[in-house]
């Protein structure tokens, strides 16, 4: 089992979802914490309402897509605690769903900034100043189930998600083949769980806004409703708690969807191997669950899922 307490663990895309139920439970297993986000007023509400849980916890302003920034976080960490144990490398966006042919290049350039060159600096620059400690350290890096298989309408995160996976898996297999394992390389996989993700277009870089295109806030589904439910909707902190539980129990891949993540690496391979139909996770993922709550004579919300979509 890990031992956080009296440790150092940074937290990218701390201020909200995912990694803020990070910053908690690490926090609360005695880790000294430092958060990052662009947003230095939510930051700052954050770091005040951490500490005010009793967690340490400290507040520095980063956009994960920026390599200056990356270094310039290091330099900080460094410079406050002397050195960093853990990094939760997890901010990550997602653009609304569309077709191929309506994606603008601003879309792509934003969300291959942030979901695979930010996460790309936070490995290459921690890698480096955890090797030169005396005891390493560990990578968390957050990907996604959407990494196995291709997902049609969401294919800019897909295809981030799955390099990010590669990337993370690289470093793993590099760390072991030429034994540099004094520091350790995990990669989250989840599902579905509560998070604004779905909204994080709202909150684009300048330089990659479409223009012209006014984004809307879009309503967010909840876990333990019928319509969260059906996509095997999980809290957040849940998630966590699933994730450092593998982490605890050694394991590279981290599933808090275990049983999704099982049945699309499955049909990836049938399709691959060429005994199985197209492995499009636009069908699989929405529909796994529902189909197994309508199975089971339970709630599958509004049926639009089973009856639109088969993963048969």
């Amino acid at each position: 089992m890990e031992e956080y307490a009296g440790k150092v663990a940074v937290i990218t895309g701390g201020t909200s979802g995912l990694g803020y139920e990070l910053a908690k439970q690490v926090g609360a297993r005695g880790a000294r914490v430092v958060i990052t986000g662009r947003n230095a007023e939510r930051g700052a509400a954050v770091e005040a309402e951490l500490q005010g849980q009793g967690i340490d916890v400290k507040y520095i302003q980063q956009d994960v897509s920026s390599e200056e920034g990356w270094g310039m976080l290091a330099k900080q960490v460094a410079g406050a605690y002397g050195r960093v144990d853990y990094l939760f490398n997890n901010a990550g966006v997602m653009t609304r769903p569309n077709s191929l042919m309506k994606l603008s290049m601003n879309d792509w350039k934003w969300i291959v900034e942030t979901n695979f060159w930010g996460p790309l600096y936070g490995l290459r620059t921690f890698s480096g100043l955890m090797f030169m400690q005396e005891d390493g350290g560990r990578i968390v890096t957050t990907s996604s189930t959407g990494a196995i298989a291709p997902f049609s309408g969401w294919a800019p995160y897909s295809v981030t998600k799955t390099a990010l996976m590669r990337l993370v898996e690289c470093y793993q297999t590099e760390a072991l083949k030429f034994g540099l394992d004094k520091v350790k390389y995990n990669v989250a996989l989840p599902g579905v769980f509560e998070s604004g993700i779905a909204n994080s277009s709202l909150h684009r870089n300048a330089e990659f806004k479409n223009e012209g295109v006014e984004e809307q806030e879009m309503p967010l589904s909840k876990a333990g409703t019928p319509a969260g439910n059906a996509l095997g909707m999980i809290t957040a902190a849940e998630t966590a708690e699933l994730m450092l539980a593998d982490i605890d129990a050694g394991k590279f891949y981290l599933l808090p969807h275990r049983d999704l993540t099982e049945f699309v690496v499955n049909k990836e391979a049938e399709a691959l191997n060429g005994s199985g139909e197209f492995a499009d996770q636009a069908v699989i993922d929405f529909a796994f669950y529902a189909q197994k709550l309508a199975a089971a004579g339970q709630d599958a919300g509004d049926g639009a899922n089973v009856s639109r979509l088969s993963i048969s």
